[in-house]
């Protein structure tokens, strides 16, 4: 009977025919399955596979991406929704009687009137629908019940009571679990291997190593599973760092080692890890670098970051701009401003001359000296697909050649990220073109914005239409 309801939505499509291609309005992407699903003109869904073989009929209202043979899907009850799982072959592995449903690892969760259970893939329970809160973590399950929390592991076993309040953190074979009395250590066979009480907590672990916060004196120490502090700590802050410690004490940070013994001194108000033994230390409004306890770059840099990853990108005490590679050999030497960049061609100035640097062979093109860029701003570098460039008053395009691909006839004009677009003013009136100068949205607007995922448009201070703000970056 718990299948009727497929049953009779099955029978009742086969009264009106077969699905046919002609029927689709949607096909989600196979990506690494051979079956997917499709969604109809009239917005009923079913199962596809790569032969165009359609293995159900559109009997659901809803089905989700397959995951390993498996996919959410639901049908509608009169105004209700029910939920259930079914196999790539279009067969139901529950009835569609939950409320909410989803895949965890090898489980599946589903939840009704409130209460939540557990299945593994055939639909069997492992947990029957009784809990407030399920959460599962692939090696073990956190299972919720009168606002308490226990832990169930693979084994399909309870290896805890209900007796805490919060998972803290997951780390290798532990979890860190924690309740009114203090924090405890649980391995994954659910003995506890460490705690401390309520003046305690415990913030972090690395290779069987804890880092131990004491409330009351406001330290942190480093510790093993044996309770002992491996130093005499008086650090007010201790933080896993590559395999050292970043360590503070009166707001003053450092390196050292799991000795104690110094690698970076104390001497900073921050330090970020650059790579492996790589670090960015401030001070007095100014950064460096070190490697270990050497000076790489003398600490006189108004910014130093990460840029694509495998760059630092300098800004120098003399408002300079430089980058260096993972190895930091010179890409581009500290004697510009680096405004933009497209693929290996930066924009950049040196005495207010725009220029274009290609740092695979250190070629540079001097652009027309009258060209200036309209936001000083160097402190990060932006990818365009094009350059925005102003001449007198007015506002142009460019490309990586130095080409006009826009005339210089706008009295404004902003790029859309990385794309092919652009916000245009002419004549105090606002729109939207393309980098072939082509009208998108007729100059006709008040004010035009951008705004993270669109751009909109004003006329009398209200929204009137809008353009979606993508990015077509032109690899």
């Amino acid at each position: 009977m718990k299948y009727l309801s497929i049953l009779f939505l099955f029978f009742t499509f086969n009264l009106f025919g077969q699905v046919t291609f002609n029927d689709i309005e949607y096909m989600y992407p196979f990506g690494n399955s051979d079956v997917t699903w499709y969604r109809t003109k009239n917005g009923n869904s079913g199962l596809i596979n790569k032969d165009s073989v359609f293995i159900t009929q559109p009997i659901f209202d809803y089905v989700s991406t397959i995951r390993n043979g498996i996919a959410e899907a639901g049908i509608k009850k009169g105004k209700l929704f029910f939920r259930g799982f079914i196999n790539d072959k279009g067969e139901q592995i529950t009835p569609f009687i939950y409320d909410y449903v989803y895949q965890s690892g090898d489980y599946l969760i589903v939840e009704k009137d409130k209460k939540y259970g557990m299945l593994n893939k055939t639909g069997n329970y492992i947990l029957p629908i009784d809990y407030e809160l399920i959460r599962n973590y692939d090696e073990f399950t956190l299972v919720q019940k009168n606002n308490k929390i226990a832990v169930f592991s693979e084994e399909n076993k309870f290896v805890s009571e209900f007796i805490y309040d919060d998972l803290v953190d997951i780390f290798p074979d532990y979890i860190l679990l924690k309740n009114s009395q203090g924090d405890f250590l649980m391995n994954k066979q659910g003995t506890i291997s460490y705690t401390v009480n309520k003046d305690e907590e415990i913030k972090d672990m690395k290779d069987s190593l804890l880092i131990v916060s004491n409330k009351k004196l406001n330290k942190m120490f480093l510790r093993n599973l044996e309770n002992m502090n491996l130093f005499e700590s008086n650090y007010n802050e201790i933080e896993f760092i590559n395999n050292v410690l970043k360590v503070s004490k009166n707001k003053k940070t450092g390196i050292v080692t799991y000795k104690n013994q110094i690698v970076i001194p104390l001497d900073f108000s921050s330090i970020y890890q650059f790579k492996d033994n790589y670090y960015i230390v401030s001070k007095d409004n100014l950064k460096g670098l070190y490697q270990q306890s050497n000076v790489i770059l003398n600490k006189k840099y108004k910014h130093i970051t990460h840029f694509l990853s495998d760059y630092l990108y300098v800004v120098n005490d003399n408002n300079l701009s430089g980058l260096y590679d993972s190895e930091l050999n010179v890409v581009i030497p500290e004697e510009y401003k680096i405004y933009e960049y497209y693929k290996s061609f930066y924009l950049v100035e040196q005495y207010n001359q725009l220029t274009i640097f290609n740092i695979e062979d250190k070629s540079t093109l001097k652009l027309n000296s009258n060209y200036k860029f309209r936001n000083k701003n160097h402190f990060r570098i932006i990818k365009r697909n094009y350059f925005v460039l102003q001449e007198g008053n007015k506002y142009g395009v460019v490309n990586y050649k130095g080409e006009i691909i826009i005339p210089f006839e706008y009295d404004y004009l902003e790029a859309i990220y990385a794309s092919n677009k652009f916000i245009a003013k002419k004549n105090s009136k606002y729109g939207f073109i393309s980098s072939k100068n082509e009208i998108i949205k007729e100059l006709r607007f008040d004010h035009a914005q951008l705004v993270k995922e669109a751009v909109f448009f004003y006329l009398k201070g209200k929204i009137i239409d809008s353009y979606p703000a993508e990015s077509d970056y032109q690899e």
